[in-house]
This record gives structure tokens, C-alpha cells and sequence, in this order.
């Protein structure tokens, strides 16, 4: 019984899976795409104001984060050193 329900998942997969070869007209628009792509600079049109004021959230977030890890590892200890005695 539980090889057949096996068997049947095995091939409803190998139907769902079959390999599928895209156009060649598609593969050289992708291509083409991906060789005259321009990077982008999405930080470049900020300005300067805006910059800091991202740099500044940044660190005042990655701050309070170490803050709360370092007081949940304290807290942590704390608790593991009361239950010890």
C-alpha cells in the first residue's frame, strides 16, 4: 500500500518536473538584458542629508539590538547561576 502511494508521488513528480527547453529567441533577449545591463546606484541619488539620516538609524538600530542581546545573555546567566544553587 505504501509503496504504491510511493510510486504514484513519484510519478505525478517526474511529470511535474519534466525538463523544459526555453525558445532560442528568449535565451538571446535574457542574454542581451543581462550583457547591457548598466549597474544601478540607488544610494547615488541621496543626498547628503539623507545619507546621514540613514547612516544615523542604522546605527542607533544596530546599537539597541547589541544592547537587548547583551541584556538577554545577562538575564540568561543570571537565571542559570540561581538555579545551580
Amino acid at each position: 500500500m505504501e509503496n504504491e502511494y510511493e510510486q504514484r508521488i513519484e510519478s505525478h513528480l517526474a511529470q511535474a518536473l519534466q525538463r523544459v527547453t526555453p525558445s532560442s529567441a528568449f535565451v538571446n533577449t535574457v542574454r542581451g538584458r543581462i550583457h547591457n545591463a548598466a549597474p544601478q546606484m540607488a544610494v547615488k541619488s541621496f543626498s547628503q542629508r539623507r545619507k546621514s539620516i540613514l547612516l544615523t538609524l542604522g546605527g542607533v538600530l544596530s546599537a539597541s539590538l547589541l544592547i537587548l542581546t547583551l541584556a538577554r545573555v545577562a538575564y540568561y546567566l543570571i537565571g542559570r547561576s540561581k538555579q545551580a544553587v
